[in-house]
């Protein structure tokens, strides 16, 4: 009986600590943060290797700058995405490419950072949202819907960061990742991240770190897709 109210409480503490995520990072008029991170794919053929870093930034009103660099091999990508609240222009490789924001843009990018992280957000979405496309017209991803959790619970805290321990699953893609998340007991916010997939044949590992969260005043020019 002792066991069983253990991990009811653990598992009430987890989604409480998940919402309490989710806010830290959607509710500041401003946020930035840097990060790091890597990604590792294994398969039958071999082993591919990412590397990134770079700096996010939020405004209220779905405004957001993302920069990322990114070396895979031997072949280095600088990305650039930029949303005035109403467009999304993304620079990559020295080409532009502009889009209409769904409505449901700014809510996705909170919930993405606290249940995925950035680099398997950018790697997953488009493999979602090409299923999506061939499975019914449709490719407009919905982090709620599909990027699931499940089983959260607290793991043990240390030096001032808490644990969370949960399932993500992506049923379009019909994978599940075991993730932890270490985060600010008195923010929060993310710390760093593992999030790790097997299958028959198939290892994919992502792990991230974030540093230097700020609510500090963002110049509005940071978030114009004219430039």
């Amino acid at each position: 009986m002792a066991l069983l109210v253990i991990g009811l409480l653990a598992a009430q503490g987890g989604a409480e600590a998940l919402k309490k995520i989710e806010e830290a990072l959607a509710k500041p008029d401003s946020l930035s943060v840097s990060f790091k991170a890597s990604a590792t794919q294994t398969t039958e053929s071999g082993t591919i290797l990412a590397h990134a870093s770079g700096r996010l930034q939020f405004k209220k009103g779905g405004k957001s700058r993302q920069e990322l660099s990114m070396i895979q091999g031997g072949s280095k990508a600088d990305l650039v995405m930029v949303s005035d609240g109403l467009r999304l222009r993304t620079q990559l490789a020295g080409r532009s490419m502009d889009i209409e924001l769904p409505s449901n843009y700014a809510s996705n990018q909170f919930l993405a950072l606290a249940r995925v992280g950035v680099l398997p957000t950018g790697l997953l979405s488009p493999q979602i949202r090409k299923v999506r496309q061939i499975r019914t017209g449709l490719s407009e991803l919905d982090v709620q819907k599909d990027l699931l959790i499940s089983e959260a619970e607290l793991g043990t805290s240390e030096g001032g960061s808490g644990l969370l321990i949960y399932t993500l699953s992506a049923p379009e893609l019909k994978r599940d990742f075991a993730c932890r998340t270490w985060y600010s007991l008195e923010t929060f916010r993310p710390v760093r991240r593992e999030l790790h997939a097997r299958q028959p044949g198939y290892e994919e590992l992502y792990a991230e770190t974030y540093e230097g969260w700020s609510e500090d005043e963002i110049p509005e020019g940071s978030f114009e897709t004219s430039r």
